[in-house]
């Protein structure tokens, strides 16, 4: 569970009645910080770790709990998602009309089954523009 403490007592009081025993474990921005703090976290990653803590289902932190080890391999992930990489602008207009292929037959498969674009699909072609964009600038 991730929220400010007064989002998380309303959770909690929406989840268990007032004579249920719990046990309630804490994580801070700097419990975060201070255990991955050889790792060199930002307080703005340490941040994120802690709100993909508070997201981690409760059977799954029941069973396998939070260590050291699972703060550093979300670290890592976060730190993946904001990674910027260099790749040559001619590989990657080919990537672009590939992509755009790809998009185009889950777009038509959509229509004939007359269902809705998933958000993926809808994301795909943002993403595709922008990429776009980027190249034509």
């Amino acid at each position: 569970m991730y929220g400010t403490r007064l989002e998380i007592i309303r959770e909690l009081k929406r989840m268990f009645s007032a004579e249920e025993p719990l046990a309630v474990l804490v994580w801070t921005t700097e419990s975060v910080m201070s255990l991955a703090q050889s790792h060199g976290i930002t307080e703005s990653e340490a941040t994120k770790v802690l709100a993909r803590i508070g997201d981690i289902p409760m059977q799954e932190y029941q069973n396998q709990g939070v260590s050291f080890s699972s703060v550093i391999n979300v670290l890592r992930l976060v730190r993946n998602e904001d990674r910027v990489v260099e790749v040559p602008a001619d590989v990657l207009a080919r990537l672009t009309v590939f992509a755009g292929m790809a998009l185009e037959i889950e777009r038509g498969i959509a229509q004939d089954d007359k269902i809705e674009f998933l958000p993926e699909l809808v994301q795909g072609f943002e993403d595709l523009d922008r990429v776009k964009a980027l190249l034509a600038a």
